[in-house]
């Protein structure tokens, strides 16, 4: 009960698709699968969502750190 809660509080349903927005840019029609994973993140496994981030080099190994960065969702149906 409390996924579903959460689900809707948000204001989105699945399946829906949506525009999700980084700091570099946006993707749209972006569907909404439901799944299990902590409120307020979001799972995104496409490659192509690396082009909506302009994420720092991390010094240590050297690679764009793209594990947490903060996005918008939205969509023009309510």
């Amino acid at each position: 009960m409390t996924q579903l809660l959460r689900k809707h509080r948000a204001g989105f349903r699945e399946h829906q698709t949506v525009t999700v927005k980084g700091n570099a840019g946006k993707t749209e029609n972006v569907e909404i699968i439901y799944g299990q994973i902590c409120e307020g993140s979001a799972l995104m496994f496409y490659p192509e969502v690396n082009a909506i981030f302009s994420a720092p080099i991390d010094a240590r190994c050297g690679t764009p750190a793209f594990k947490r960065v903060p996005v918008a969702v939205y969509s023009a149906l309510r």
